[in-house]
């Protein structure tokens, strides 16, 4: 499957790769569901009127499978399936669904009890399923929070600090 780098991610072909990566790990974990059909559908609608950072300010605002969603609702199937895929079609976050859920486990210190109750299980339950994937690789917790601090490091100098209070 092919990378984008991050200056590709507002194109159609970049929003088509990865809404088939999303339908191929969902079918690979057996985790499908018909409503997958509509991942992320809204996104090249939206790019035809605003700039891609607004459309994906939005997206994750809007949508259940994103940490930092308005409803306060999560779909914790959805967002394993989304951060597996991510490696899947971008160059530069190359990290597998384990090492983002260490990431979001730093970036998001208010959501550690909520991400150890609801995504560490699904992790642990589908962890034959995801080292089978392509590239997949089996958890190495210290590994994983290397690349996560990394990661979040790249985060902070971007944001700041002021964006840890968000």
């Amino acid at each position: 499957m092919k990378q984008f780098s991050p200056a590709e991610r507002s194109t159609f072909a970049y929003w088509f790769a990865h809404w088939r990566a999303f339908q191929y790990v969902a079918w690979r974990l057996h985790l499908w569901r018909p409503r997958y059909l509509l991942h992320d559908c809204e996104k090249p609608w939206l790019r035809l009127f605003w700039d891609y950072r607004r459309v994906q300010q939005w997206h994750r605002r809007h949508n259940s499978h994103h940490l930092d969603n308005g409803t306060g609702r999560h779909d914790w199937t959805a967002m394993l399936i989304d951060w597996e895929c991510s490696r899947l079609t971008k160059s530069d976050t190359q990290l597998t669904a384990y090492e983002t859920y260490v990431y979001e486990w730093l970036k998001h210190e208010e959501m550690r009890t909520l991400l150890e109750a609801q995504m560490l299980p699904l992790l642990q339950q589908h962890h034959d399923q995801l080292v089978q994937l392509p590239g997949g690789r089996e958890f190495d917790h210290d590994d994983a929070m290397r690349k996560a601090q990394e990661r979040y490091d790249r985060w902070l100098r971007k944001w700041g600090t002021a964006a840890q209070s968000q």
